[in-house]
């Protein structure tokens, strides 16, 4: 039996990473999440988005999501843009069985597993159990576990049950390890009610994260487990035995072996971790003149400074500022960002007395991000004690905060503060929070709110896409009230928009309430193209008829692209049925374009095609490849 995984996969195309809002949420409370972060980055920072799929919609898209104050370098290695390719298309647990890297197989698994709610997990652990080989079976079941204890660890030690004996502490310490991150006197809590051999793995895993306790209060730990003297003893010396080389012999041997460093990312981390523990940023330096290799160099600092952070931010900041080779910025940005989530004010003081400008103001807006995200009504309290030049940015961080959790309230803030020139973007934001909880409501706001009046027309967007989800009637209804400018494209097409993407029949019943003009247009070429996706192409085809003449050209226009695209066997099978020549010389364009980077035509029908080419269109081909619209 297969498991079919419902999410696709998708690595960072671009290799742009968000690194402040990244770190933020996975630092404070998982091994696990933590591990799936810089994975994830490698793959971002591997991979390189293939040129030949390049387009501006997706150009604008990535570009709207990408810190404008972290740019990672990148390479064009077609190897990692393979290896990203097969990540991606992951479909159920015998896939996996391809990937001859452990790191890369075990990469595609946990973004996998970071999609997934507690009902999915459930069913993944079973399915994991069947699986023939050991290895695989053993790095699924242990993964899925560690995931599942991070969204509820009793749920997992339920599992564990259903696991051969010999297993069992395995799992245990494992999902020990997770909860003693997040909650360490609840885990302590229920560890007490286990037997004794679950007891000690309990401990065990919680002791491999916990150093930062000291050697009483795991004592302290043992006590209350109901574990004595001896048997506490034979543990310690068990974790003691295990010790690695000192960390610089370790790493010296890691990056020297025959192994690629690429597939050693998580031993790497847990040596740097330990080298850094012993001798501060002071080691930082000896591992970057040991190692060129900065997408290898990037992520294991970032993992292994999380320790020193914690501890002592401050010091860390102050120390990290002396660096003298070209990473030292990078780790200023690592440490401010993990000091905003633990005492905000205090990092944004320290850096505000940077002398460097461009260094000074990205931090400051790092931080105020952060505290945004954390803390909102906090930063809103401290706002008059900021600088003039960050109090438009915090207001605005925070009142998008909280209109996640509080969107009314947000809303309210919109109305009475002084935002500066973020209204439009604060007001977007709240509106598309809110129409995610309660559309109602949010409509309310539009349709009345002083504040959104102005902004009324793109507002109404936003909330009518989900409250298309629910009710496309009432979306519709909404959006056909909306006054027409010339030229403009009415609100309805928003709302075909999003209906065909769930339910394409009902958009294609409800495209005769769009009215005339570019609104028809859009909405009909909107639901051909979906169509066309969903291989229902004859129905695409129909649609048609029901268009003028010039409409009906700019449709079949519009649909060759994603047409030629997504099935191009059949869109050269139907060239006959397309109207007129000037539309069948651009599908062959089209298709011909296509098919000089992915080989989806024979030699005899590219032939066939250079024949319904006009003169102006064939010319275009040998000028250079043809732009494919969507």
């Amino acid at each position: 039996m297969k498991v079919k995984f419902n999410v696709p996969f998708k690595h960072l195309s671009n290799g742009l990473l968000d690194i402040d809002k990244s770190l933020e949420s996975v630092i404070p409370q998982s091994k696990w999440v933590l591990h799936v972060f810089f994975a994830l980055f490698l793959l971002g920072v591997c991979a390189c988005q293939d040129s030949s799929k390049s387009s501006k919609h997706v150009s604008e898209d990535l570009s709207s999501h990408a810190d404008s104050n972290v740019t990672v370098r990148r390479e064009n290695n077609p190897e990692t843009n393979l290896l990203a390719r097969e990540i991606e298309s992951i479909e159920d647990f015998q896939d996996l069985t391809k990937f001859k890297s452990k790191f890369l197989r075990n990469t595609a698994l946990q973004q996998r597993l970071l999609r997934s709610d507690e009902r999915e997990l459930v069913g993944l652990i079973a399915e994991a159990r069947k699986i023939p080989r050991k290895s695989i079976r053993e790095d699924v079941l242990q993964l899925t576990l560690a995931r599942l204890a991070t969204l509820n660890p009793m749920q997992a030690l339920n599992q564990v049950e259903k696991v051969s004996s010999v297993e069992q502490n395995v799992f245990v310490r494992l999902i020990f390890e997770e909860w003693s991150l997040g909650d360490l006197d609840s885990a302590v809590n229920h560890a007490s009610t286990l037997d004794k051999d679950k007891k000690m793995a309990a401990l065990g895993g919680i002791m491999s994260v916990r150093d930062d306790l000291s050697e009483e209060q795991i004592r302290e730990i043992a006590k209350r487990l109901g574990i004595n003297d001896i048997d506490f003893i034979a543990l310690a010396s068990a974790a003691s035995l295990n010790e690695a080389e000192p960390p610089e012999v370790e790493w010296e041997m890691l990056v020297n072996d025959e192994q690629s460093d690429l597939s050693q990312i998580e031993s790497l981390i847990r040596t740097a971790e330990a080298w850094i523990e012993r001798d501060g940023l002071d080691a930082i330096g000896q591992i970057y003149s040991m190692t060129t290799d900065w997408q290898i160099l990037m992520p294991v600092l970032s993992s292994a400074l999380d320790t020193i952070i914690r501890k002592d931010p401050e010091t860390a900041y102050e120390n990290a500022l002396g660096l003298d080779f070209d990473t030292g910025e990078f780790i200023v940005r690592s440490i401010v960002q993990s000091w905003s989530t633990v005492d905000p004010k205090a990092a944004f003081d320290a850096v505000s007395s940077l002398e460097l400008n461009s260094l000074r103001l990205q931090l400051q807006d790092s931080v105020i991000r952060t505290w945004g995200r954390k803390d909102p009504n906090d930063l809103l309290n401290a706002i008059e004690q900021l600088p003039e030049s960050v109090k438009f940015l915090g207001r605005e961080h925070a009142i998008v905060s909280l209109s996640r959790s509080a969107p009314k309230e947000a809303a309210r803030l919109l109305g009475t503060l002084n935002v500066g020139r973020n209204g439009l973007s604060i007001a977007r934001a709240i509106a598309t929070n809110w129409s995610d909880q309660d559309p109602q409501a949010a409509l309310d706001w539009v349709q009345t709110a002083p504040e959104a009046i102005e902004m009324q027309h793109t507002l109404l967007a936003v909330v009518l896409e989900n409250l298309a989800k629910r009710d496309p009637n009432t979306a519709m209804d909404i959006a056909l009230k909306q006054p027409l400018e010339p030229n403009q494209i009415g609100l309805e097409a928003s709302v075909i928009f999003h209906l065909s993407g769930s339910d394409v029949q009902k958009a294609v019943e409800t495209l005769s309430r769009v009215r005339e003009g570019k609104t028809k247009q859009a909405a009909y070429i909107t639901v051909g193209s979906q169509l066309i996706r969903n291989g229902e192409v004859q129905q695409a085809l129909q649609l048609a008829s029901q268009l003028h003449e010039a409409q009906r050209e700019n449709y079949f226009t519009a649909l060759i692209g994603s047409w030629a695209m997504s099935q191009p066997d059949e869109l050269f099978e139907r060239l006959n049925d397309l109207p007129n020549k000037t539309i069948r010389s651009h599908a062959a364009s089209s298709l011909i374009t296509i098919n000089r980077f992915r080989k989806a035509l024979s030699d005899d029908q590219i032939e066939s095609l250079e024949d319904q080419l006009t003169e102006e269109d064939r010319l275009d081909l040998e000028s250079g490849p043809v732009p494919i619209g969507y």
